[in-house]
């Protein structure tokens, strides 16, 4: 009698699997979204399935993200990165738990690039970061590679420069658009040996981070300094506090210089407003970049770069 049981308890495993069959498709493409379901005549209720990627429960796991609930018969599936993929779905019904099985492969991906368009170095010296004496300033080409809007992010590479390293980034997060390109001004400061002999090379990393999918591309660059002789960004005779500046914050002008005897430009030579509390402080509200104070008085051709974060 036992082995009739047996029998028929395998039997109806095997039927209730074969009815089990989860469509969509086996070939993905890096960046696509995808929707995998299985028949809604399966389990007891609407909500009652439980969809795993790559052998996990959480959202994330390996080459692919879902998107949204993993309770109902169907699921939006993002391929992330290249590679095999398993794809489980657990559901419940009047005869119990059953599991159906998927597996695939995605290929493909974007043509994450980005690139250097401009760079200086310079002296440097502030009164923040006493121990940072050489400031690295960056244009870069960006070029956007997903569908949808992103975040682009710019500093010294992790792999090379350790956590808490003597970098301060400043502009270093842009938005970008829908496969656009742009040019992007970066700085930041470093301490360094201002000889470089016999070369230093810089190693920067450029990620972008698409809004809409959450996927990530990120471009490693390097360039080899040779020199480090540019025009000191802090000149001997003139002198801000604090800068780099929060927007909205009093800047402190040097005693030599009047709040009414400066301007302030933009990289593009483009004045840019600001508030005179008094003789030697002023509010500024620029956003997030590099603008140059200068002294207008007559024949005084004094100069300074502002980092506003």
């Amino acid at each position: 009698m036992k082995k009739i049981y047996l029998i028929f308890f395998l039997f109806s495993f095997t039927q209730s699997n074969s009815q089990c069959r989860i469509s969509g498709s086996n070939s993905l493409t890096v960046g696509q979204i995808y929707t995998f379901s299985i028949s809604s005549s399966l389990a007891q209720c609407s909500q009652c399935h439980d969809w795993d990627i790559n052998n996990s429960n959480n959202s994330t796991s390996g080459n692919l993200q879902i998107n949204g609930s993993d309770m109902n018969n169907t699921v939006s599936i993002t391929a992330l990165s290249p590679g095999p993929f398993n794809i489980n779905v657990t559901f419940f019904n009047e005869t119990g738990c059953h599991t159906c099985s998927f597996s695939g492969n995605a290929s493909g991906g974007v043509n994450c690039n980005a690139s250097i368009h401009s760079q200086t170095c310079a002296p440097y010296s502030n009164w923040q970061q006493p121990n940072h004496n050489v400031m690295l300033s960056f244009s870069l080409n960006l070029n956007n590679p997903f569908p949808n809007p992103a975040t682009v992010y710019f500093g010294p590479d992790t792999a090379v420069y350790q956590s808490g390293s003597t970098f301060i980034v400043a502009g270093g997060t842009y938005g970008i658009a829908a496969n656009g390109s742009q040019i992007s001004p970066v700085q930041f400061t470093l301490n360094a040996p201002l000889d470089f002999p016999p070369g230093f090379y810089v190693f920067l990393e450029v990620t972008y981070v698409d809004n809409i999918t959450g996927l990530k591309c990120t471009k490693k660059l390097s360039h080899l300094f040779t020199s480090c002789s540019g025009s000191p960004y802090r000149s001997t005779n003139i002198d801000v506090k604090p800068n780099p500046y929060k927007a909205g914050d009093v800047l402190y002008l040097d005693e030599s210089y009047k709040s009414k005897d400066i301007e302030i430009l933009d990289m593009n030579g483009v004045r840019i407003n600001f508030e005179i509390i008094s003789d030697n402080m002023i509010l500024f509200y620029g956003e997030k970049g590099i603008y140059l104070l200068r002294s207008l008085n007559s024949g005084n051709n004094d100069s300074i770069k502002i980092i506003v974060n």
